[in-house]
């Protein structure tokens, strides 16, 4: 099976398991008494809980439209005066598949952010006692979530097992997924 074939199939199922994770994580979730509360139009959001369909705000005082008209709650944009680093808003990765590709003799990892951004970096740092070897690619924003897939060549890699740890970055966001082990012949 080529590559660009195996990443569409993992892409879609990707998006697959994301829907579901994001679902069950939202029933599982539940609401404090007296919380704010997403409804089926997304109008409400807190830092706490923000809703997956709307942009994603920085603090108070951010959640209402600005008056400089549409567009400027754009993701990827920045406010003039404002260090975009300065308070990035933490949010979960969801790591949806890891594993060895013996074809194309590539460790990979997958996973999805609660955000949709243009400028996010996806970075997976490999880990064995004490290399590290780190790669990272341009994140890919879907309609929902922002999707990462990242491959290490084994030329960079050594035998035995690594330890894998996903992460994304942003001018808003960041994340970071749970180490997974990955283990390269």
């Amino acid at each position: 099976m080529s590559l660009r074939r195996r990443w569409v199939l993992v892409a879609a199922a990707v998006v697959a398991v994301a829907v579901a994770g994001l679902a069950a994580w939202a029933v599982g979730r539940g609401t404090p008494a007296g919380s704010p509360t997403a409804t089926p139009s997304g109008s409400q959001c807190t830092a706490d809980d923000p809703c997956l369909d709307q942009p994603a705000t920085d603090g108070p005082g951010t959640d209402s439209p600005s008056s400089d008209g549409p567009g400027t709650d754009e993701p990827g944009t920045s406010t003039p005066g404002v260090d975009p680093s300065a308070d990035l808003t933490e949010v979960e990765m969801l790591v949806t598949s890891s594993g060895w590709d013996s074809g194309a003799q590539v460790v990979w990892i997958a996973g999805d952010v609660p955000v949709v951004e243009s400028d996010g970096t996806c970075t997976a740092t490999l880990v064995q006692g004490s290399d590290q070897v780190e790669e990272s690619v341009q994140a890919e924003p879907g309609p929902r979530t922002t999707t990462c897939a990242v491959e290490v060549d084994k030329a960079r890699l050594t035998r035995g097992d690594w330890l894998v740890t996903l992460s994304y970055s942003s001018s808003h966001h960041s994340a970071t997924g749970q180490k997974v082990s990955i283990n390269v012949p």
